[in-house]
């Protein structure tokens, strides 16, 4: 503890939190790795559908946005990660810390040691199966709640640009923005395959102006192409995978634990088997894993200081 004011440091905290989970691993971890390694399916068929490539591209049932309103969700990133993930975790330790200068309530301590308590990664096949129950959608609150986000301005936003955009690009839509109004041409390019409303914002507007104007053949017909076509590559099932893999992996490093790419081989094998009685056939093995896993640790808003 210190000294100064009674309360511990980031290393005692940490360690105190090791001491909790021992040798396995925290609990929010665990479960958060689940619902990740479990989405993968969803994942997919949800990419393919909202760029265009599933059996029939999504159509909005909901009220027509005004362009003016539409581009303003590209400068309210909390606000559509909030209506997004509603009922998450995060939500629930902003309240619990939310006046971080006052004693915490016997349930608040309770509720937080259970999240750090350690449990085996992968977890155990009864462990696992309460795990992904927890994590099914087919209750009629679940239901109803994301009805009532698909039909809002920030859910609309976030199936067509946010959740594209994170998956495929692995950063926010704001952040490609702004990178296109400052000149970043690649940036532009995914923002146009993504939104083609984007063209109505003011700096995208004057960018295109001069490209068809003043630009080059070469440049002229890329962002013709961009405009007329989806995002580039082709979203399969071990991208997608792999990309959570990556996820998973990258994410440890922000509950000062480490996982190895056999245990997260084992987590997608064992989710399977629950599932249907198969281990997960569309990742690599071996050091091939192990390498396209550290190429995946590529996602901006769960990097870590110490992430090499």
């Amino acid at each position: 503890m210190s000294k100064s004011n009674g309360t511990m440091n980031e290393k005692e905290a940490i360690e105190v939190l090791r001491q909790v989970y021992g040798d396995g691993k925290p609990w929010v971890f665990v479960q958060t790795a689940v619902e990740i390694a479990a989405s993968a399916e969803m994942v997919e068929g949800s990419l393919r559908q909202l760029i265009g490539r599933g059996d029939q591209k999504k159509k909005w049932q909901v009220p027509f946005i005004q362009v003016e309103e539409w581009l303003s969700w590209y400068r309210r990133h909390r606000e559509v990660r909030s209506a997004a993930w509603f009922g998450a975790t995060g939500k629930t330790l902003d309240e619990v810390f939310a006046n971080c200068d006052r004693e915490l309530t016997q349930e608040e301590n309770e509720y937080l040691v259970r999240l750090f308590l350690g449990v085996p990664f992968p977890p155990d096949k009864p462990t696992l199966r309460a795990m992904l129950k927890g994590t099914a959608t087919d209750a009629d609150e679940g239901h109803t709640q994301l009805d009532q986000f698909t039909e809002s301005q920030a859910g609309q936003f976030y199936w067509s640009v946010w959740f594209p955009c994170w998956m495929l690009h692995r950063t926010l839509p704001g952040n490609l923005l702004r990178k296109a109004r400052l000149g970043d041409d690649d940036a532009l390019d995914k923002l146009l395959r993504l939104d083609k409303s984007v063209i109505f914002d003011p700096g995208i507007k004057q960018r295109w102006h001069e490209v068809m104007k003043l630009g080059t053949v070469r440049d002229r017909q890329r962002f013709k192409r961009a405009m007329a076509d989806g995002p580039k590559g082709k979203v399969t099932k071990k991208f997608v995978r792999i990309g959570l893999a990556g996820m998973i992996s990258q994410m440890a490093k922000l509950f000062y634990c480490e996982v190895t790419a056999p245990e997260i081989r084992e987590l997608f094998d064992s989710i399977a088997r629950v599932r249907r009685n198969a281990a997960d056939l569309h990742l690599p093995v071996g050091t091939n894993l192990t390498r396209a896993i550290h190429r995946a640790r590529d996602w901006p808003a769960l990097s870590h200081p110490d992430m090499k």
